[in-house]
């Protein structure tokens, strides 16, 4: 559980790797907040580097939040 005002991490895949044709440029996209058992309580803009990132809709999905960074340790 994260407290309130803490920060906190999420892990984000936004395509499967390579060149696709399913990919496309984006300059930012969201991630929906939700609550442990609840509805969603709002998004945050993520702005992407210059130039922008290759995002697959299929494939992107946002993992769960913790309290510290893992580096790769949350693979989903």
């Amino acid at each position: 559980m994260l407290n309130s005002g803490t920060p906190a991490y999420a892990a984000v895949r936004i395509n499967n790797g390579g060149v696709d044709e399913e990919n496309h440029a984006v300059s930012s996209f969201y991630v929906n907040l939700f609550a442990a058992d609840g509805p969603a309580e709002g998004s945050k803009t993520v702005t992407a580097p210059k130039g922008g990132i290759a995002v697959d809709d299929a494939a992107a999905k946002t993992g769960y939040w913790t309290y510290e960074l893992r580096n790769g340790a949350d693979e989903f």
